[in-house]
């Protein structure tokens, strides 16, 4: 506040307080043993405070339904959650050889070896393909490394990095629903009004959507790994005929039809995929709300789980508050072959698409 002047009241006099008695002053004046026991007071409270913030900060189940004591066991490849040490520790190595084309026959080969405990490869994280650049960009071969499981972002160079996540973060409509934070930002939504809120699968309009999502991340972190490149391949895949792969670009408008947060992402069969998004930062958690309303949207268009990608935390908290279990690899995979459907011709009904208001995915869930 320093360097801005009170203004003067109506009257256009500036007003002054009397004077105050300094409080050493006036501590001073008290007895002895009233200082002595002031003191020791003071000092307590800041031994406790000091204590205090000695201790790990523990999450409140208030937000995060997974941290709750009576959280039932889970599976065999399966946990709660993992951090970013572990889940780096986990795969630290990169793939790649000159002998490995980028072809479809060369993705099943990687997955299975990346699974088999002596292969070799099982600590790989990342898996390179040399050739050129129409061959590493081929819309077929692009969407057939995302229905096989590996998550692709670009390297520095723009590139294709594909990546076989050692964890995944998973949704199923059960661990959404039960998740406390959840439910608090859809009874908020409520009780403000019904949630002014639309969802809309902006697909068919991808190149304006991309160009809010560059401005976005090149403001915030300098770089967009969703190049242009990499919409084009996921476009070109969505359109192939009998190809189990479909792009979505679900958009977030306020009452006045403004689009205030969006989400990039793609299915395969029954499964979403959440792949980057942007929100504005106005203090009304748009970034929050938009996820949850998407969630509840997904689920109630019939989707089987919600692949939220990267899943360590405290970086990702978010992913832990909506409710997602941390799936290994092997138990990712056979999640998604189940639910995936066949590459070329089956699974790929169109589950998501067009537009719903908020406030109809307000009530409860189930269909």
């Amino acid at each position: 506040m320093s360097g801005l002047a009170t203004p003067p009241p109506p009257g256009g006099k500036t007003q002054t307080s009397p004077p105050r008695p300094p409080v050493v002053a006036a501590f001073d004046a008290l007895p002895e043993h009233v200082r002595a026991s002031i003191r020791a007071k003071q000092a307590a409270k800041k031994a406790k405070k000091a204590k205090k913030a000695k201790q790990p900060r523990a999450t409140s189940p208030k937000t995060n339904a997974d941290k709750s004591k009576d959280a039932p066991a889970l599976p065999p490849g399966q946990r709660r959650s993992v951090t970013a040490a572990e889940y780096m520790r986990a795969a630290p190595h990169r793939f790649k050889d000159r002998q490995i084309p980028p072809a479809l026959s060369s993705v099943p080969l990687l997955v299975n070896a990346a699974l088999s405990p002596d292969s070799g490869i099982e600590k790989c994280g990342y898996f390179q393909f040399y050739g050129s650049e129409a061959e590493l960009w081929e819309p077929a071969f692009f969407a057939f490394l995302a229905h096989s499981g590996f998550f692709v972002i670009t390297d520095h160079k723009g590139e294709p990095l594909p990546e076989l996540q050692p964890f995944y973060g998973v949704l199923t409509e059960a661990t959404f629903e039960g998740s406390r934070f959840n439910r608090a930002c859809l009874a908020k939504l409520g009780r403000e009004g019904g949630c002014p809120y639309k969802l809309v699968d902006s697909a068919a309009d991808a190149d304006r959507c991309w160009r809010a999502l560059e401005d976005y991340h090149v403001e915030k972190h300098e770089c967009n790994w969703l190049t242009r490149k990499y919409l084009a391949a996921m476009e070109k895949a969505s359109e192939k005929r009998g190809v189990n792969y479909r792009l979505h670009i679900v958009e977030m408008q306020d009452g006045d039809g403004k689009v205030v947060a969006a989400e990039f992402g793609f299915s395969c069969g029954s499964v979403y995929t959440s792949l980057s998004g942007w929100c504005e930062r106005t203090g009304d958690r748009l970034g929050e709300v938009q996820l949850v309303l998407l969630g509840r949207w997904l689920f109630k268009s019939g989707y089987a789980f919600w692949s939220l990608g990267h899943c360590y935390v405290p970086e990702m908290q978010y992913k832990q508050n909506l409710g997602q279990v941390i799936y290994e690899r092997a138990a990712f995979l056979e999640l998604l072959e189940k639910h995936s459907g066949k590459f070329v011709g089956g699974g790929m009904e169109r589950k998501l698409g067009g537009e719903v208001q908020g406030r109809d995915l307000l009530a409860a869930g189930g269909r």
